[in-house]
């Protein structure tokens, strides 16, 4: 989906993982083990950590974050007529996880100033038929919870936060992804905390959790067997492999031993980015994220909006020229093949904004300050010479 032009000749990439050192022990100690199946013992610290980080009643590792979401969709016990409100500026399987259970999707546009919902792109879709809304929290800069968690409750409605981008961000001192009834995480390498892929689901209610454990593990009591709590193991419901593997549990735990400084570094990074493109967002040459007092970003991504999508094109060619890649981000899917060609939408007119013209700069740990000096001053000279 991302297009990298000349991504062989970039010397200075979007994305790069740092690699925590304790990688190789862990994976050795795993082949040392004589199996690769699940790792039980590191999958429950793991579950443990983020618990507690989170304050969650529970956290299930997955495979990915599309799985975390498909996993809150069985939740939910979605009927073919009950309608799901999501956003139209995010990723496919935000959407796509719900459309697995019903056909019935509606597309919220975004905020004018961020890609991000709030509740007045959501309240007026709701119908009776609503049963969840999903939030996604771009870049790590939340979407204003209160209003939304407040609403939702009042309304009966099921929340869910997709948190892809937001591990370490918060919202007026609460962690993004424990605001809702579901909250999901992404650990793809793009991301800020990265095991190469996976995800988690996290639970706020203690009532959701016997549900949970049996669709985590296929469907199956297969928790409550092993814990000596019914005397068979047997298929209960419809469910899936949702369980995190022991290779992808390893690094996990490894990047977290080294998480807070990946953290502290992206956090420094963005602030850097702040200053030095400072002057050319001042003279209207585009725009820089909108970050809201009452919320605090990790610095998953950073991002220009330019006024239209012919100069954004120029500028990320100009970039790639430079040695520099750059790149465009989602598709409104409101207007996206799979959706627009079966159900027409209405103008979503902020969400196809920024699919016209958000651009993504290098932003990563393993990034310099001469290289972040480099692409600003590449970007600003792009804007001079125009």
């Amino acid at each position: 989906m991302v297009q990298t032009p000349g991504r062989s000749n970039c010397l200075i990439r979007l994305h790069e993982e740092s690699i925590s050192p304790a990688l190789h022990d862990r994976l050795s100690a795993l082949v040392d083990s004589g199996t690769l199946a699940s790792d039980n013992a590191t999958l429950a610290k793991l579950s443990a950590w983020f618990t507690g980080e989170f304050g969650s009643a529970a956290a299930y590792l997955t495979p990915s974050c599309t799985d975390a979401l498909e996993l809150s969709a069985l939740l939910a016990q979605l009927g073919p007529e009950d309608e799901v409100i999501v956003p139209a500026y995010t990723f496919a399987t935000t959407a796509s996880a719900y459309l697995w259970r019903t056909v019935a999707l509606r597309f919220a546009d975004c905020l004018a100033e961020r890609p991000c919902v709030d509740l007045t792109t959501i309240a007026p879709l709701v119908t009776e038929r609503t049963k969840v809304v999903v939030v996604m929290h771009y870049a790590g800069i939340a979407a204003d919870m209160d209003p939304i968690v407040a609403w939702c409750r009042e309304q009966g409605l099921l929340l869910v936060e997709d948190a892809a981008h937001a591990m370490g961000s918060r919202y007026r001192g609460r962690p993004l992804g424990a605001l809702g009834d579901f909250g999901t995480l992404s650990f793809h390498h793009t991301k800020a905390l990265s095991c190469g892929e996976g995800g988690c689901l996290l639970v706020r209610d203690a009532e959701w959790i016997d549900r949970a454990d049996i669709l985590y593990e296929k469907g199956t009591n297969r928790k409550g067997f092993y814990q000596g709590d019914v005397p068979r193991y047997e298929w209960m419901e419809l469910g899936s492999s949702y369980v995190m593997s022991s290779l992808q549990s390893a690094a996990l735990a490894a990047q977290l031993e080294v998480w807070p400084q990946l953290l502290e570094k992206r956090r420094t990074l963005w602030s850097q980015y702040e200053q030095l493109l400072a002057n050319g967002a001042e003279k209207g040459w585009f725009a820089l994220p909108s970050v809201p007092q009452w919320a605090e970003a990790n610095g998953s991504h950073y991002y220009l909006v330019t006024h239209d999508e012919v100069t954004r094109d120029r500028l990320r060619q100009y970039l790639a020229d430079h040695g520099i890649e750059s790149a465009f981000h989602y598709g409104a899917l409101h207007r996206s093949r799979m959706w627009a060609s079966r159900n027409p939408s209405p103008e979503l007119p902020h969400a196809e904004h920024f699919s016209a013209s958000l651009l993504r700069i290098p932003l990563h740990p393993l990034l310099t300050n001469d290289q972040q000096e480099r692409i600003a001053e590449a970007v600003l000279s792009f804007f001079k010479r125009a």
